[in-house]
């Protein structure tokens, strides 16, 4: 599995510690914020403006594709990933 670490960005009366984002896997807020170096709220906000790229089709909150954060970071355009869903149980 591959993985990456960055600093998650703690309240100040905190020490920063490592978070593990793993690449091949959908992050959450948590890890899309320690990645980002922003605070939740501003990865929810962004999200919910069509700022930042998400995926979609999903019915269980909110997730990221590491790809896509990585070259959003990068200011680079993609595709927005859709999980298909299927319908009636088969």
């Amino acid at each position: 599995m591959d993985t990456l670490e960055f600093a998650c960005p703690p309240p100040r009366e905190r020490r920063r510690e490592p978070i593990s984002l793993p690449t091949d896997r959908l992050w959450t807020v948590h890890q899309a914020a320690a990645f980002l170096g922003r605070s939740e709220s501003w990865v929810y906000k962004a999200a919910e403006r069509g700022e930042l790229p998400r995926a979609r089709g999903m019915g269980w909150g909110l997730r990221f594709v590491p790809a896509e954060l990585l070259a959003y970071a990068r200011g680079e355009k993609r595709q927005p990933h859709v999980v298909p869903v299927p319908k009636g149980g088969k």
